[in-house]
């Protein structure tokens, strides 16, 4: 069997990490996977989320939670496309303002919501981890999602005449 769990860690700007921005930037890391399988499920031809997170393990020398998904539907496990999906979309937003192939206005929403935690809150950095495929997401994600979602107000306010 194959292990498709995923490992986000959480590392701070203090030694000591905010509660509540914790539970916000996990809220939102999994707001982003359950966006990706919304969109993964679109495609294959299934309707809403495929997969539920279950935690497998935590860490507390740095905040970390790795998570393994479960299908929800019989015969249908879409969980190597939605890490794949996920983590692939995430590191194009790391690296600049490029939307990512196949995945969503609303991923990108919850994108937005990730990269202002880690411009706002005590997060200096958040890193996802699966299938050997590492993402170190910084503040540039922000920056590269407020750059992109800027484009899209731009092109759906022109009117010509």
């Amino acid at each position: 069997m194959v292990d498709r769990a995923v490992t986000v860690e959480f590392e701070g700007t203090e030694s000591l990490f905010d509660a509540r921005a914790y539970l916000e930037a996990f809220g939102a890391v999994l707001a982003v996977l359950r966006e990706t399988d919304n969109d993964v499920a679109r495609d294959a031809g299934a309707t809403g989320p495929t997969l539920r997170w279950l935690i497998r393990s935590l860490h507390s020398s740095s905040p970390t939670v790795e998570l393994v998904p479960e299908s929800m539907v019989e015969d249908l496990d879409l969980s190597e496309q939605v890490i794949f999906a996920a983590t692939a979309g995430l590191r194009t937003l790391q690296e600049g303002p490029n939307r990512p192939q196949g995945l969503s206005y609303p991923w990108l929403e919850r994108c937005q919501d990730l990269g202002e935690l880690l411009r706002r809150d005590a997060l200096s950095q958040i890193t996802v981890q699966a299938d050997h495929r590492r993402v170190e997401l910084t503040e540039r994600l922000d920056l590269n999602v407020r750059q992109l979602m800027a484009r899209k107000v731009e092109q759906w306010g022109s009117v010509g005449g």
